[in-house]
């Protein structure tokens, strides 16, 4: 699941939004907090169903043990099998700066955790199991510092899906939630961004084919209801105060290899 382009996204564009607020805000008022408008909305709502797409098209590769395709792509390792979870495990903390002396510094978080089992129990391996559980969770804190002021973010996501090994696919039910906040202040003034995106997917897909079913995407008072066609398209309708719009996003098909 590649997660880097929405956590960075998010932030970048959670960042733009109150710079943009700032210049339109009112100068005397010491302290504003803003709400996502439609564009923010849809870009982010469809960044969730294309990360929803990858979780269901890395089932394949990772119901044969194969954990290439599992985690944010900025992760250079992979789950280690730990005897105590009894489940494959990943934790990695990376700090960065920018900047002589640093004028941005922050942290970037990702842990991943995976487990095969049966009705009897977990088991150190595919073979023989019947499901699977997949939880991921990532993150990013980011400070800077510049001559109009500070802005600070932080980001946090979680996700999980649970799979049903079936004779000739797999059956997929997972949710998450991502926590944005954000903070920009310049001149004795600040405007804040708190925001909270939720998901859900129930998905099935043969062993060589695309997944079929539904998903959801809130954010705020944005709504997107998905429905995955099993052709390799996730017909899309997001709707939301005085607003409506629908697409189509591709998918990737043929989860086996």
């Amino acid at each position: 699941m590649k997660y880097w382009k929405i956590i960075l996204m998010t932030g970048v564009l959670a960042l733009g939004l109150l710079a943009l607020a700032g210049c339109e805000s009112d100068p005397v008022a010491p302290q504003e907090t803003y709400e996502v408008d439609v564009e923010a909305a849809e870009e982010w709502s469809l960044q969730a169903i294309e990360m929803m797409s990858q979780m269901a098209a890395a089932v394949g590769p990772a119901s044969q043990g194969d954990f290439s395709t599992l985690g944010p792509d900025k992760v250079a390792s992979e789950p280690v099998w730990d005897e105590v979870q009894m489940a494959w495990v990943l934790d990695e903390t990376e700090t960065f700066s920018e900047g002589d002396p640093p004028t941005s510094t922050g942290e970037i978080r990702v842990s991943v955790w995976i487990q095969f089992r049966t009705d009897e129990g977990p088991l150190p391996s595919p073979l023989g199991a019947t499901q699977m559980e997949y939880r991921e969770s990532a993150g990013m804190t980011l400070h800077s510092e510049h001559e109009q002021g500070t802005s600070d973010l932080d980001f946090d996501l979680a996700t999980g899906m649970v799979v049903s090994f079936m004779d000739n696919g797999y059956d997929m039910d997972g949710t998450g939630a991502a926590n944005i906040t954000a903070s920009a202040t310049t001149e004795g003034r600040t405007e804040n961004m708190n925001l909270t995106m939720t998901w859900g997917l129930d998905l099935t897909a043969p062993l060589e084919g695309c997944p079929a079913g539904t998903a959801f995407v809130q954010l705020g008072q944005f709504r997107t209801e998905v429905q995955y066609n099993g052709q390799g398209a996730a017909n899309w309708t997001m709707t939301g105060p005085n607003y409506s719009a629908t697409g189509v996003e591709p998918v990737p098909c043929g989860l086996v290899q």
